[in-house]
């Protein structure tokens, strides 16, 4: 008996995700009092929306990226940031570098779902301001 492989393709990362602070590793930051990440994809563009509650007020943000490798520009709250989307396997790996105020950062995030889907995590390392920062984000599918 022969059997066919099935092509599954990247995961679809689209939906409303609640960060889920009881679950997240922080790294010594100060957590969000809430935070909800809009995904959409529609081809190979991906826009994800952010609303995010912190000590500093209410953020909201919007950035779009492209699946398929090509850089991406956005505004980080006034500082252009250039990111691309790369995969292994089924994680998504989305770098971000730029200068950020008076630093030079970037950011690697490693985006991957539960096999039920209804858990989105996000490995997070940053690197700037001398210092190397890993933190774990898990988000619940709202």
């Amino acid at each position: 008996m022969v059997e066919a492989a099935v092509a599954s393709g990247p995961p679809d990362f689209s939906g409303t995700w609640v960060l889920n602070s009881q679950r997240t590793d922080f790294a010594g930051e100060r957590p969000p009092q809430s935070k909800v990440q809009q995904v959409e994809k529609q081809g190979t563009a991906l826009t994800v929306t952010i609303d995010e509650i912190n000590e500093r007020g209410t953020v909201h943000g919007v950035a779009r990226y492209t699946t398929d490798g090509e850089e991406a520009v956005n505004d980080v709250l006034g500082f252009p940031m250039t990111s691309s989307i790369s995969w292994e396997g089924d994680v998504m790996i989305m770098r971000t570098w730029g200068r950020f105020g008076n630093a030079d950062i970037m950011l690697i995030d490693r985006w991957s779902l539960s096999p039920d889907g209804k858990t989105l995590t996000i490995a997070r390392q940053f690197q700037g301001r001398g210092r190397i920062v890993d933190q774990t984000l898990v988000f619940d599918r709202k």
